[in-house]
């Protein structure tokens, strides 16, 4: 739960320093990568499907609400369900997603709701990871119909390592300012655990809906789940068992020339016409 629901609450100490310490603290704190995960998982089963697309965008997000809900309407979550559903409601007027307008307003309504979050990590986490993705992350729009199962597996696969080296880029200056260190293995430890979060995500979540036929929903966490909890067990265990790189004490100014940097880098991708 503390991965699919961000529910952290079961976590011990030991369990916080080993996220901290293999840089993989993000996969419990930052609910937007998961909030995405879920929704590709569902969009894969929309366009797989007849189905208008304004339809598929509302059924999609009927399901983001339902799954916050499900996460208890934490603000975590709530600012990634509202940044992707708001994304996704620009198609219904014809028009193209604003993703970084999206990110905006749902960071205003957080503060607005709790303007104690900005000074917590887990906000701070979730702004730069979907910061990172929105920038850098490539193109998540491709619908797959007519692609084989082969290609459409190859892709998610290239999407998904993308993403670990972009999110963990993303946040490293955050670790290494609120914990004065540095994972040196943190990429290496998200490439592992990054493609897993899907499967989890998405498993624990038919799971649940599911949930009605106890059988079924046991075999699902059982069989497709639990294998992959182990692995990411595994290897953040592994991970925190190697040294961190000390970083000197800095001052949180040097944070924002560091990501008005990275967004300099950023280039707007152009869509060309058909």
């Amino acid at each position: 739960s503390s991965i699919t629901m961000n529910m952290t609450d079961g976590l011990t100490p030991e369990d916080w320093y080993d996220l901290r310490a293999s840089g993989t603290t993000h996969i419990v704190s930052t609910s937007g990568l998961h909030v995405l995960i879920a929704a590709l998982g569902f969009l894969f089963l929309l366009t797989r499907t007849e189905l208008p697309r304004p339809v598929q965008i509302g059924l999609l997000i009927l399901f983001l609400l339902v799954y916050g809900s499900a996460a208890g309407l934490r603000p975590p979550v709530i600012r990634a369900v509202i940044m992707i559903s708001v994304s996704l409601g620009a198609y219904l007027f014809r028009r193209g997603a604003d993703l970084l307008s999206a990110l905006a307003l749902a960071g205003i309504v957080t503060l607005l709701l709790a303007p104690w979050s900005a000074f917590t990590l887990g906000f701070q986490l979730s702004i730069a990871a979907v910061s990172g993705l929105v920038l850098f992350g490539g193109d998540l729009s491709s619908d797959f119909k007519g692609w084989s199962a082969v290609r459409i597996v190859g892709d998610l696969f290239r999407r998904y390592m993308r993403t670990a080296g972009v999110v963990t880029l993303a946040v490293t200056p955050l670790i290494a300012f609120h914990y004065g260190e540095v994972p040196i293995v943190s990429v290496l430890a998200n490439v592992l655990i990054v493609p897993c979060l899907g499967v989890v995500v998405i498993g624990t979540m038919a799971s649940w809906v599911l949930s009605k036929l106890p059988w079924i929903s046991s075999l699902i966490l059982e069989t497709v789940v639990k294998p992959f909890i182990w692995w990411i067990d595994l290897v953040i265990e592994w991970a925190a068992r190697i040294p961190t790189l000390a970083v000197p004490a800095f001052h949180a100014y040097w944070l924002v020339v560091l990501y008005a940097a990275c967004f300099a880098l950023w280039r707007p991708r152009v869509r060309l016409p058909d």
